[in-house]
């Protein structure tokens, strides 16, 4: 795969619910490891539709055969490096809609609307701009 060149706005960009949300993702994962949390406790994301539940993707070796995985990471390089090249064109480029991506695996999907019609997913990548609050799911104290 080609190299990935990442612009510049994306280099300078700090998102700060991502950064949050992943950041509650590795303390939820290091008390999973601590066993100060059961294993089966989840992230749950609220957004305006619904309820997603799930484990953010870190990368790691468990996820380097999962295809949904490896799709996500290479469409975001390929966007990176899209982004890049127009960067150089564009003297000054008008960004919109800049948010980061979070990826989800194991996703769960619950809409306010019909929670009977539950959507199982096995990678969402999901805006961090739809992400309203978060918090744990079945969470087994120890």
């Amino acid at each position: 795969m080609e190299e990935t060149k990442r612009p510049e706005f994306i280099k300078n960009r700090i998102d700060l619910k991502a950064t949050t949300v992943t950041a509650f993702a590795y303390a939820l994962n290091s008390m999973k490891e601590e066993e100060s949390i059961g294993k089966n406790t989840k992230l749950l994301l609220l957004t305006n539709m619904g309820t997603i539940e799930g484990d953010i993707y870190f990368p790691n070796d468990e996820n380097k055969d999962n295809i949904e995985v490896i799709l996500s990471d290479s469409f975001i390089n390929i966007r990176n490096n899209i982004l890049r090249d127009d960067e150089v064109e564009i003297e000054k480029p008008n960004i919109v809609n800049d948010t980061s991506i979070i990826t989800i695996v194991n996703a769960k999907i619950t809409p306010f609307s019909n929670s009977n019609q539950v959507l199982n997913i096995p990678t969402l990548n999901l805006f961090a701009d739809q992400i309203l609050g978060f918090s744990l799911l079945g969470v087994e104290h120890k």
